[in-house]
């Protein structure tokens, strides 16, 4: 016979509580990096729309403050999420936290995992980190990407996974 019996949610594991594994210490200077890159590139197009304007001093002066300001903001909260990212290996599910401003955790169950990939960037590749990716079904974008993982854990996460869903296949 069918039951479906009520669960109190204080029965349920709290997962903000979960021991995480911190990132990569280098990963925060590719944080870093990477909003002084996008940034640059978007400063592209304002010294152009401003050379062929004709602007006054008052108002390039006014641009490039808030630009520095706003350049500023974005490395603050980058460097200080960076400690807010960790992940966890459990015994039937992968989670990642995120989020300094806005708090995120993510838990993908093994059994839902399609598969995993392990990428590097150029500027991962400088520091030896790569980034884990894990795809679920119905989509072609992964569902969840650790970032700022050393090489060989990255690896070894990658392996335990596609062990773990085949070892649970076969039962």
């Amino acid at each position: 016979m069918f039951t479906n019996t009520s669960i109190s949610p204080d029965a349920l594991p709290q997962v903000e509580f979960v021991e995480y594994q911190p990132l990569h210490g280098e990963y925060r200077q590719i944080m870093l990096i990477r909003v002084l890159v996008v940034n640059a590139l978007l400063l592209i197009p304002l010294i152009i729309l401003v050379a062929f304007n004709g602007l006054s001093l008052q108002w390039i002066g006014l641009s490039g403050a808030l630009y520095l300001l706003l350049l500023l903001l974005q490395l603050g909260i980058a460097y200080k999420s960076f400690s807010y990212k960790g992940y966890a290996i459990r015994q039937h599910d992968l989670v990642y936290t995120s989020g300094w401003l806005f708090r995120k955790w993510t838990a993908i169950s093994f059994n839902r995992i399609q598969h995993c990939e392990v990428s590097q960037g150029v500027v991962e590749r400088i520091f030896h980190l790569s980034s884990l990716e894990v795809f679920t079904a119905g989509g072609s974008a992964s569902d969840l990407k650790i970032g700022g993982l050393p090489e060989q854990t990255a690896h070894q996460i990658r392996d335990f996974i596609m062990t773990k869903i085949a070892h649970d296949e076969e039962e």
